[in-house]
Protein backbone atom coordinates (compact mmCIF):
# COMPACT_ATOMS: atom_id res chain seq x y z
CA UNK A 1 0.00 0.00 0.00
CA UNK A 2 1.52 3.30 -0.78
CA UNK A 3 0.47 6.46 1.34
CA UNK A 4 0.37 9.99 0.43
CA UNK A 5 0.57 12.56 3.32
CA UNK A 6 0.30 16.08 2.08
CA UNK A 7 1.62 19.35 4.91
CA UNK A 8 2.72 22.51 4.20
CA UNK A 9 3.38 22.22 7.93
CA UNK A 10 7.23 20.30 7.89
CA UNK A 11 7.33 19.05 11.76
CA UNK A 12 3.80 17.89 11.48
CA UNK A 13 4.49 16.39 7.85
CA UNK A 14 7.63 14.43 9.31
CA UNK A 15 5.69 13.61 12.34
CA UNK A 16 3.15 11.85 10.78
CA UNK A 17 5.04 9.85 8.04
CA UNK A 18 6.92 8.39 10.87
CA UNK A 19 3.83 7.49 12.95
CA UNK A 20 2.56 6.25 10.26
CA UNK A 21 6.02 4.17 9.31
CA UNK A 22 5.38 2.79 12.96
CA UNK A 23 1.95 1.71 13.43
CA UNK A 24 2.03 -0.25 9.49
CA UNK A 25 5.30 -1.95 10.73
CA UNK A 26 3.11 -2.91 14.27
CA UNK A 27 0.38 -3.90 11.95
CA UNK A 28 2.14 -6.03 9.72
CA UNK A 29 1.41 -4.31 6.86
CA UNK A 30 4.21 -2.94 3.87
CA UNK A 31 3.82 0.75 2.99
CA UNK A 32 5.63 2.65 1.17
CA UNK A 33 4.92 6.68 2.58
CA UNK A 34 5.21 9.43 0.19
CA UNK A 35 5.69 13.41 1.68
CA UNK A 36 4.63 16.13 0.18
CA UNK A 37 4.42 20.07 1.02
CA UNK A 38 1.77 21.51 -1.38
CA UNK A 39 -1.13 20.14 -3.35
CA UNK A 40 -0.11 20.84 -6.48
CA UNK A 41 3.07 18.72 -5.93
CA UNK A 42 1.17 15.71 -4.71
CA UNK A 43 -0.73 16.42 -8.22
CA UNK A 44 1.97 16.81 -9.89
CA UNK A 45 3.27 12.98 -8.93
CA UNK A 46 -0.31 11.67 -9.21
CA UNK A 47 0.36 13.10 -13.16
CA UNK A 48 3.58 10.85 -13.34
CA UNK A 49 1.14 7.84 -12.26
CA UNK A 50 2.55 7.30 -9.02
CA UNK A 51 0.18 4.65 -7.42
CA UNK A 52 -1.03 6.00 -3.98
CA UNK A 53 -4.11 4.47 -2.86
CA UNK A 54 -4.60 6.71 0.55
CA UNK A 55 -3.97 10.11 0.69
CA UNK A 56 -4.06 11.86 4.17
CA UNK A 57 -3.89 16.04 3.63
CA UNK A 58 -3.84 19.11 5.28
CA UNK A 59 -6.81 21.52 4.76
CA UNK A 60 -5.35 24.57 5.05
CA UNK A 61 -2.44 24.86 3.07
CA UNK A 62 -1.25 27.82 1.29
CA UNK A 63 -1.75 27.70 -2.24
CA UNK A 64 -4.41 24.98 -3.19
CA UNK A 65 -6.29 23.86 0.03
CA UNK A 66 -6.93 20.21 0.82
CA UNK A 67 -10.25 20.05 -0.73
CA UNK A 68 -9.57 21.51 -3.84
CA UNK A 69 -6.78 18.88 -3.97
CA UNK A 70 -8.77 15.97 -3.03
CA UNK A 71 -11.58 16.86 -5.57
CA UNK A 72 -8.64 17.47 -8.33
CA UNK A 73 -7.32 13.70 -7.34
CA UNK A 74 -10.83 11.94 -7.45
CA UNK A 75 -10.96 13.35 -10.91
CA UNK A 76 -7.54 11.78 -11.74
CA UNK A 77 -7.91 8.66 -9.66
CA UNK A 78 -11.97 7.64 -8.31
CA UNK A 79 -10.56 4.72 -6.09
CA UNK A 80 -7.79 6.90 -4.01
CA UNK A 81 -9.03 6.56 -0.33
CA UNK A 82 -8.70 10.29 1.15
CA UNK A 83 -8.34 11.52 5.17
CA UNK A 84 -8.20 14.99 6.19
CA UNK A 85 -5.99 16.51 8.49
CA UNK A 86 -7.50 20.20 10.04
CA UNK A 87 -7.44 22.26 12.92
CA UNK A 88 -11.60 22.83 12.98
CA UNK A 89 -14.54 21.33 11.53
CA UNK A 90 -15.12 24.06 8.73
CA UNK A 91 -15.15 21.19 5.99
CA UNK A 92 -16.61 18.54 7.44
CA UNK A 93 -19.57 19.04 4.64
CA UNK A 94 -17.24 18.93 2.37
CA UNK A 95 -14.63 16.16 3.52
CA UNK A 96 -18.36 14.29 3.80
CA UNK A 97 -18.98 14.84 0.12
CA UNK A 98 -15.90 13.51 -0.93
CA UNK A 99 -16.82 10.52 0.86
CA UNK A 100 -13.37 10.72 2.97
CA UNK A 101 -12.57 8.40 5.46
CA UNK A 102 -11.78 10.28 8.16
CA UNK A 103 -11.82 13.87 9.41
CA UNK A 104 -8.86 13.86 12.12
CA UNK A 105 -9.00 17.07 14.53
CA UNK A 106 -5.10 17.81 15.20
CA UNK A 107 -2.80 17.33 16.54
CA UNK A 108 -1.51 14.22 15.70
CA UNK A 109 -1.36 10.99 18.26
CA UNK A 110 -0.21 7.06 18.19
CA UNK A 111 -4.10 6.69 18.26
CA UNK A 112 -5.30 8.38 15.92
CA UNK A 113 -2.87 7.33 13.07
CA UNK A 114 -3.89 3.90 14.10
CA UNK A 115 -7.59 5.04 13.58
CA UNK A 116 -6.36 6.10 9.97
CA UNK A 117 -5.14 2.68 9.03
CA UNK A 118 -8.05 0.76 11.09
CA UNK A 119 -10.34 2.96 8.52
CA UNK A 120 -8.59 1.88 5.48
CA UNK A 121 -8.78 -1.55 5.88
CA UNK A 122 -11.97 -1.35 7.31
CA UNK A 123 -13.02 0.51 3.78
CA UNK A 124 -11.15 -1.80 1.38
CA UNK A 125 -11.66 -4.95 2.70
CA UNK A 126 -7.95 -5.35 3.93
CA UNK A 127 -8.95 -5.02 7.89
CA UNK A 128 -7.65 -8.51 9.74
CA UNK A 129 -10.60 -10.11 11.00
CA UNK A 130 -9.84 -9.85 14.31
CA UNK A 131 -7.93 -7.68 16.38
CA UNK A 132 -5.96 -8.08 19.52
CA UNK A 133 -6.06 -5.61 22.27
CA UNK A 134 -3.35 -5.73 25.49
CA UNK A 135 -2.91 -3.06 28.17
CA UNK A 136 -0.68 -2.01 30.18
CA UNK A 137 -1.27 0.79 33.33
CA UNK A 138 0.07 3.25 31.14
CA UNK A 139 -0.33 2.04 27.64
CA UNK A 140 -2.83 0.16 25.45
CA UNK A 141 -1.84 -1.88 22.12
CA UNK A 142 -3.66 -3.48 19.66
CA UNK A 143 -2.48 -6.07 17.15
CA UNK A 144 -3.87 -7.70 14.24
CA UNK A 145 -4.42 -11.63 16.03
CA UNK A 146 -3.51 -13.50 13.25
CA UNK A 147 0.04 -11.74 13.35
CA UNK A 148 0.91 -12.20 16.38
CA UNK A 149 3.66 -14.79 16.27
CA UNK A 150 4.43 -15.55 20.07
CA UNK A 151 5.06 -13.86 23.35
CA UNK A 152 8.15 -14.14 24.73
CA UNK A 153 8.85 -13.56 28.87
CA UNK A 154 12.01 -11.01 28.89
CA UNK A 155 13.72 -9.14 32.23
CA UNK A 156 10.15 -9.10 33.97
CA UNK A 157 8.32 -8.02 30.95
CA UNK A 158 7.51 -9.07 27.71
CA UNK A 159 8.54 -9.30 24.13
CA UNK A 160 5.72 -9.41 21.51
CA UNK A 161 6.71 -10.50 17.54
CA UNK A 162 4.67 -9.96 14.71
CA UNK A 163 4.65 -10.95 11.12
CA UNK A 164 6.51 -9.02 8.86
CA UNK A 165 8.35 -6.94 11.81
CA UNK A 166 12.07 -7.20 12.24
CA UNK A 167 12.21 -6.38 15.96
CA UNK A 168 9.46 -7.50 18.91
CA UNK A 169 7.48 -5.02 20.70
CA UNK A 170 8.13 -4.58 24.22
CA UNK A 171 4.80 -4.85 26.21
CA UNK A 172 5.45 -2.94 30.24
CA UNK A 173 3.54 -6.01 31.87
CA UNK A 174 4.90 -9.46 32.93
CA UNK A 175 4.82 -12.62 31.40
CA UNK A 176 1.73 -13.64 33.56
CA UNK A 177 -0.12 -10.64 32.92
CA UNK A 178 0.16 -10.64 29.30
CA UNK A 179 -0.91 -13.97 29.33
CA UNK A 180 -4.10 -13.19 31.02
CA UNK A 181 -5.02 -10.82 28.33
CA UNK A 182 -4.44 -13.38 25.53
CA UNK A 183 -6.98 -16.23 26.10
CA UNK A 184 -8.09 -16.76 22.39
CA UNK A 185 -7.93 -20.27 21.41
CA UNK A 186 -5.13 -19.66 18.66
CA UNK A 187 -2.78 -18.98 21.40
CA UNK A 188 -0.63 -22.46 23.35
CA UNK A 189 1.43 -21.78 26.47
CA UNK A 190 4.66 -24.18 25.32
CA UNK A 191 6.78 -23.60 28.05
CA UNK A 192 7.37 -21.44 31.12
CA UNK A 193 7.58 -17.72 29.45
CA UNK A 194 6.72 -18.73 25.88
CA UNK A 195 3.35 -18.59 24.12
CA UNK A 196 2.71 -18.96 20.49
CA UNK A 197 0.13 -18.43 18.04
CA UNK A 198 -0.35 -22.31 16.82
CA UNK A 199 -0.50 -20.59 12.93
CA UNK A 200 3.36 -20.65 12.98
CA UNK A 201 4.09 -24.15 14.35
CA UNK A 202 5.64 -25.79 11.63
CA UNK A 203 5.89 -29.06 13.73
CA UNK A 204 5.23 -30.32 16.97
CA UNK A 205 7.55 -33.62 18.30
CA UNK A 206 7.06 -35.77 20.99
CA UNK A 207 9.99 -32.96 23.34
CA UNK A 208 9.85 -30.05 20.95
CA UNK A 209 7.57 -27.34 19.04
CA UNK A 210 9.66 -25.73 15.82
CA UNK A 211 8.22 -22.25 14.69
CA UNK A 212 8.14 -20.74 11.42
CA UNK A 213 10.83 -18.36 12.23
CA UNK A 214 13.13 -21.46 12.62
CA UNK A 215 13.34 -21.40 16.64
CA UNK A 216 12.51 -24.93 18.41
CA UNK A 217 11.67 -24.96 21.93
CA UNK A 218 11.21 -28.20 24.30
CA UNK A 219 7.95 -28.67 25.87
CA UNK A 220 7.15 -27.62 29.26
CA UNK A 221 7.78 -31.52 31.27
CA UNK A 222 4.94 -32.77 32.95
CA UNK A 223 2.68 -31.06 30.85
CA UNK A 224 3.28 -32.48 27.26
CA UNK A 225 0.85 -34.57 26.59
CA UNK A 226 -1.79 -31.56 27.62
CA UNK A 227 0.32 -29.29 25.33
CA UNK A 228 0.16 -31.81 22.26
CA UNK A 229 -3.37 -32.89 22.76
CA UNK A 230 -4.31 -28.94 22.51
CA UNK A 231 -1.95 -28.60 19.36
CA UNK A 232 -3.65 -31.89 17.27
CA UNK A 233 -7.31 -30.28 18.62
CA UNK A 234 -6.74 -27.10 16.72
CA UNK A 235 -5.32 -28.51 13.61
CA UNK A 236 -8.48 -30.36 13.69
CA UNK A 237 -10.60 -27.51 13.60
CA UNK A 238 -8.57 -25.70 11.62
CA UNK A 239 -8.86 -28.16 8.80
CA UNK A 240 -12.92 -29.08 9.55
CA UNK A 241 -12.97 -25.34 8.43
CA UNK A 242 -10.86 -25.42 5.03
CA UNK A 243 -12.99 -25.16 2.21
CA UNK A 244 -10.52 -27.33 0.25
CA UNK A 245 -8.62 -30.55 1.46
CA UNK A 246 -5.43 -29.38 3.26
CA UNK A 247 -2.97 -32.47 2.44
CA UNK A 248 0.30 -30.57 4.52
CA UNK A 249 -2.24 -30.49 7.53
CA UNK A 250 -3.34 -33.88 7.07
CA UNK A 251 -0.16 -35.34 7.07
CA UNK A 252 1.25 -33.07 10.31
CA UNK A 253 -2.20 -34.37 12.21
CA UNK A 254 -1.23 -37.99 11.51
CA UNK A 255 2.45 -37.52 13.26
CA UNK A 256 1.16 -35.76 16.53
Amino acid sequence: MNIAVCEDNKLENDMLCELLKEEASRFGLNCGIFSFDSGDGFLKALERDEKIEYLILDIYMQGRNGILTAMKARERNPDIQIAFLTVSRDFALDAYQLNALHYLIKPITVEKVRELLCRYQQRTGKRELKMLKIRSQLEEFEFPLNRIEKLVSTDKKCDLYIEGRKSPIRIPLTFSDAEMQMQEDCFLKISRGLLVHMDFITRMTANECFLKDGTATLLSRGQREQIRGKYRYYCQQQLSKASISDTALQKHLHTL
